[in-house]
């Protein structure tokens, strides 16, 4: 009887430790796009991200995922359909940045940027946190860039 009780008063303890033990992550991000082809293109091209997936599925679909390569996070590339998704293209963060990318060189990374042609919408900045830029893809999407 006297374990039965010891059991019954550490058995939600014991779960919850079990609980704890669980991983979990957000490991890919949907961005909406207008052409798989000019996206792979811009992304890998001028910003060093590389396919990582890209199958045929169906008549006219794919499925095309895109990262950095020392990044776990993916993006994948949702072709809009539909008139209501449409509009959110180049609009995913709203006001904000869509996403950030750390680079452990801002200078140098910044400038390759620049050369390959990204825009920049504003000079970099000194905050508490790292320096800062912000620039957008061909869609407008709005993204960071900080160094850590």
């Amino acid at each position: 009887m006297r374990y039965f009780l010891l059991l019954t008063v550490l058995l939600p303890f014991i779960s919850f430790a079990q609980e704890q033990s669980i991983k979990t992550d957000i490991n890919v991000v949907c961005l909406l796009v207008k052409d798989y082809d000019e996206t792979i293109q811009f992304y890998t091209k001028k910003l060093g991200f590389e396919v990582s997936m890209d199958r045929k599925f169906g008549e006219s679909q794919r499925w095309v995922s895109i990262k950095l390569s020392n990044s776990p996070l993916e993006l994948s590339l949702g072709l809009v359909n539909k008139k209501e998704d449409a509009i959110l293209v180049g609009k995913q963060g709203g006001e904000f940045p869509f996403f950030v990318i750390t680079t452990s060189n801002f200078d140098e990374t910044y400038q390759n940027l620049v050369s390959n042609g990204v825009l920049f919408i504003d000079k970099p900045k000194k905050n508490p946190w790292g320096t800062t830029a912000i620039f957008t893809d061909l869609y407008g999407n709005q993204i960071l860039l900080r160094g850590s």
